[in-house]
């Protein structure tokens, strides 16, 4: 089935004999057994369910709906992106392994890495995708490269297949974030990546009233990742497995709509006489356009990032000057918001870093929402005129 199909299905069958025409919400913390028999089952034969953090219907649901939407055999949803990513990486590395950040990673992931040491594993940041420069920092003991789809909050797009095919040759894996794109318009686990993650709290859920994460891959990799999980206690709860799920019905038609809204404001926001330059790439002039035309379908996604004139104070000016757009630190909800990622996303990240990157004062990240294409431009216009 085509992606719309499929994301208007997700979690369908999911009680066959009641046939709910919505999926339920299993909202228990514990399951009831008659006898020692049904007991043993679930630890013996694997059925039915025991507890909430162990497994739940609700989120069964989510996980199979995400495994397949991503082209996976598995999945497994935790309370959180980052704890989605956590869980990715202490599956393969754990233990001393290595692991390799590379690209302009989100804050939260460059930070995460930072402290590697401390929850099991060694890392290191490199800050090009490029092959060869991940190549150069890999060791006898990478087990991982991580990297981003389309970056937070520069929007570069990297080369998965390039990067999985490096990473296959030294006997590592590859994960990828791909937030920014979700399955709409690329699916990483067909370019050859491993483990492929989700913030479920952004575009999959895309009303902001859920907090969630989702990783997906082969079953061999997903099983360990799901043990650790559980034992850590990041699994997800039905009732925002549920509301995943609940956004998932429309995600399709949400990018579809949102990405072409994207697309216009780049193109207009490139006339503006106080933004100094745009990154976006669908824009002709963005350093991985030809890639991102050769790997997205559907648009180039709904994010996008600019940089107004006057650094920090210009910055701030913008932000005051905004009616209709709310600056709010996430994305991917149905109503367009910006953020300054100077001072939320990557405030933990070095100046100097920050400033190698391109992640100037003056940089606005923009999530492009669902209103009227004329009033959010009416509102950027108003907010530059400040």
């Amino acid at each position: 089935m085509e992606p719309i199909t499929r994301l208007l299905h997700a979690g369908d069958g999911a009680d066959p004999a009641a046939h709910p025409a919505a999926a339920p919400i299993y909202q228990t913390a514990v399951f009831t057994f008659p006898n020692l028999d049904a007991i043993a089952g679930y630890y013996e034969r694997g059925e039915g369910y025991l507890y909430s953090r162990n497994g739940n219907p609700s989120v069964h649901d989510l996980e199979r709906a995400a495994a397949d939407l991503e082209g996976c055999e598995d999945a497994v949803a935790t309370g959180s992106g980052m704890a989605a990513l956590v869980i990715g990486m202490l599956a393969v590395a754990r233990g001393g392994g290595h692991v390799i950040g590379c690209g302009d990673l989100y804050g939260g992931t460059h930070a995460l890495l930072a402290q590697a040491e401390s929850i099991g594993f060694t890392a290191s940041i490199v800050a090009s995708a490029d092959p060869d420069a991940v190549a150069a920092a890999m060791t006898p003991d990478t087990r991982l490269i991580v990297t981003e789809l389309i970056t937070n909050p520069k929007m570069r797009v990297n080369d998965v297949a390039a990067l999985a095919d490096l990473a296959h040759g030294r006997r590592a894996r590859l994960l990828v974030d791909a937030t920014f794109a979700t399955p709409y318009h690329c699916r990483p686990a067909e370019l050859g990546a491993d483990l492929v993650m989700q913030s479920a709290t952004k575009f999959y859920g895309g009303h902001n009233d859920v907090t969630a994460g989702v990783v997906c891959g082969r079953r061999a990799l997903i099983e360990p990742a799901r043990e650790l999980s559980v034992l850590l206690g990041t699994t997800l709860a039905p009732f925002e497995a549920w509301l995943c799920l609940r956004g998932m019905k429309t995600l399709a038609l949400r990018m579809r709509y949102q990405s072409a809204q994207a697309q216009a404001i780049a193109e207009a926001l490139l006339k503006e006489p106080r933004v100094e330059s745009v990154d976006y790439p669908g824009l002709p002039h963005h350093p991985d356009h030809a890639l991102a035309q050769r790997i997205l379908r559907g648009g180039f996604g709904p994010m996008l990032a600019f940089t107004v004139s006057g650094g920090a104070e210009g910055a701030d000016r913008f932000l005051r000057g905004l009616k209709l757009i709310r600056f709010e630190p996430s994305l991917g909800g149905v109503t367009t918001t910006v953020s300054h990622a100077a001072t939320t996303s990557h405030r933990l990240v070095a100046p100097e870093e920050r400033a190698r990157r391109g992640i100037g004062d003056g940089l606005i990240r923009l999530s492009v929402g669902c209103e009227d294409l004329t009033d959010i431009l009416a509102d950027l216009r108003h907010a530059l005129a400040n």
